[in-house]
């Protein structure tokens, strides 16, 4: 299982995310912060990106659906800097309204501080 629940506690989901993530993964990842926004109406999510090697080959992308903005009033993400273009364009970045910020692999304690303001 490339993903881990790392913490959910308040408003915050942490989840890191390790190899190549399939669609099943994601929407696995999407449910778990789907349950916390049911909880506390938004959730803040963190990614944090350990090892990370992009997305796998499935088709079944074409199907997969995106949280609305309505449910993640943050997310903050944690990896190599050069992930950062596709995460965001993945996440469809300019076309949200989610509060989003890519954080380099050395800056997780800012990205926590980040997240929780």
């Amino acid at each position: 299982m490339p993903y881990q629940l790392m913490k959910s506690v308040d408003r915050e989901i942490w989840i890191k995310i390790t190899g190549q993530i399939t669609p099943r993964d994601f929407q696995e990842c999407q449910s778990l912060v789907e349950l916390g926004a049911e909880r506390f109406q938004q959730a803040k999510v963190l990614i944090v990106l350990d090892d990370f090697q992009g997305w796998s080959k499935a088709e079944d992308w074409m199907n997969t659906t995106f949280l609305p903005d309505s449910e993640i009033a943050k997310l903050a993400i944690v990896g190599d800097r050069q992930w950062e273009e596709e995460i965001f364009l993945f996440a469809g970045k300019p076309m949200r309204t989610t509060e989003m910020r890519f954080f380099s692999t050395d800056q997780l304690e800012e990205a926590k501080t980040w997240l929780g303001q």
